[in-house]
């Protein structure tokens, strides 16, 4: 008898058969947006990244998705979109 945790990550599909995504290669990750989020837009406007759950303050650099332009501190966003090629928000395929 085969147990769900004697199943590596590899091995495990998804409802209809297929394999999951594995998420974006360096070279697609390179290519996306990213920008300094700016004092006054910090000081005006509160931007949590929904990852951390940290307020993104001025100076750091973040990701906004091209789609669905959901905003993201830079470090998190990338380690997140390596494993899965989707918003972590709304899903949609980055």
């Amino acid at each position: 008898m085969v147990s769900i945790a004697d199943i590596g990550y590899d091995e495990v599909d998804d409802a209809t058969g297929e394999v999951p995504c594995r998420g974006l290669s360096g070279e697609s990750l390179k290519k996306l947006p990213c920008h300094i989020i700016l004092d006054e837009v910090a000081a005006a406007q509160s931007i949590c990244c929904t990852i951390c759950l940290q307020d993104i303050e001025g100076g750091e650099i973040a990701r906004s998705l091209p789609r669905c332009q959901h905003t993201f501190q830079l470090s998190c966003v990338d380690k997140w979109l390596i494993r899965h090629g989707s918003c972590p928000v709304c899903r949609q395929d980055v």
